[in-house]
């Protein structure tokens, strides 16, 4: 991941969060034409209650309207209940298999 980061840094976006000096969230996915596509997130279970992922989601976007001129932000599929807090729009996706 690290690797990809470095070599294609307009493509690829990993970020982490920090609490006391101590990563407790990371967030990697992809940059195309204005659209990011989340693809993995994480975070210490140890640090649940701060809402980590939750967090490092709207620091995401934050930084991304910012930066970027981004258009699109694609959180995967599901209809999860933090991605309803951040909109109320969406797409359904079909699994073919």
């Amino acid at each position: 991941m690290e690797t990809s980061a470095k070599n294609a840094p307009e493509i690829v976006q990993l970020g982490f969060l920090y609490y006391n000096n101590k990563p407790i969230v990371y967030q990697f996915g992809f940059m195309y034409r204005h659209v990011f596509a989340a693809f993995q997130t994480a975070y210490r279970y140890d640090f649940s209650s701060l809402r980590p992922g939750k967090v490092m989601i709207f620091h995401l976007l934050e930084a991304l309207h910012n930066k970027n001129n981004v258009t699109e932000v694609d959180l995967g599929g599901g209809m999860s209940m933090y991605k309803q807090e951040f909109t109320s729009e969406y797409r359904l996706l079909y699994d073919l298999y």
